[in-house]
């Protein structure tokens, strides 16, 4: 999916502080919406009850929407059972900002049925628009260029994990962000 692959040039690195990796969360932004995705095999142990995922981008990035995408259930690689219902975006301006701005915030999204597909087109929607209004609170501007996100995940369609087959960011225009 070459459109994916675009996401490499925006996102340099992710992370996932705290998880256990069932799959390296640099799935979630190679451009294949056929392989693996990003599973935190943590997520709603005795002691954990969320799953964040960390996003480092390139370079400073203004962004109007973001979509999820689920992953390929081949081989139990990204079962349904663990993709997200419910998370909240969090972004931040620079490295060095102490505070993460809340941008979005999602519960009870009905996760697609079908592998390799759009959370948004799923729900109706044409990628999660972020409020105009962000950030919450905190330091962030509405509209300035952000270096860093996490996705913080605290809902699932069941089981002791979180999956993700891909992420995507979208301009105002509702074009890919390429990098």
């Amino acid at each position: 999916d070459s459109a994916g692959a675009l996401m490499e040039g925006v996102i340099a690195s992710a992370s996932n502080p705290g998880g256990v990796e069932g799959a390296s969360p640099s799935h979630v932004y190679d451009g294949s919406l056929t392989g693996w995705c990003w599973a935190d095999q943590n997520f709603q142990n005795s002691n954990v009850a969320t799953s964040t995922l960390l996003l480092n981008f390139t370079s400073a990035v203004t962004f109007a929407a973001y979509d999820l995408f689920s992953g390929i259930e081949s081989s139990n690689e990204c079962p349904t059972s663990g993709y997200p219902s419910a998370w909240q975006l969090f972004c931040k301006e620079s490295h060095s900002d102490p505070e993460w701005a809340i941008v979005d915030t999602r519960a009870a999204v009905q996760p697609p049925t079908s592998s390799a597909s759009s959370y948004s087109l799923s729900a109706g929607h044409a990628g999660f628009a972020v409020v105009d209004t962000y950030p919450i609170y905190a330091s962030a501007r509405a509209g300035a260029p952000l270096s860093m996100c996490k996705l913080v995940f605290n809902e699932t369609s069941g089981g002791g994990r979180v999956n993700v087959g891909e992420l995507r960011f979208y301009d105002s225009a509702g074009a890919l962000l390429e990098g």
